[in-house]
């Protein structure tokens, strides 16, 4: 699970509410990847997440095919993303 507070001006971290996935993977312990509670802060996070085993990446935030990305909690300045360059 990877995400953040995509809308800042919202009262809650919609990226990290979205988890309605997890219902539906049973077999899956999740790692929780978010900016709320540190295990987001860049993109070396979901890197290390990845080759430590993840099975299924679910994203939350704003993307395309050559970028992604979240703000801190209620953080409007501030990007935490990963972009291919």
């Amino acid at each position: 699970m990877v995400g953040g507070d995509s809308a800042p001006s919202e009262p809650y971290f919609e990226g990290e509410k979205n988890t309605k996935a997890l219902e539906y993977m049973k077999d899956f312990k999740p790692i929780k990847c978010w900016t709320s509670n540190g295990g987001l802060s860049n993109s070396g996070d979901v890197i290390e997440a990845i080759n430590n085993g993840a099975g299924s990446l679910f994203f939350d935030g704003y993307g395309n095919p050559a970028t992604w990305g979240t703000h801190p909690p209620w953080n409007e300045g501030i990007w935490v993303y990963r972009s291919q360059q």
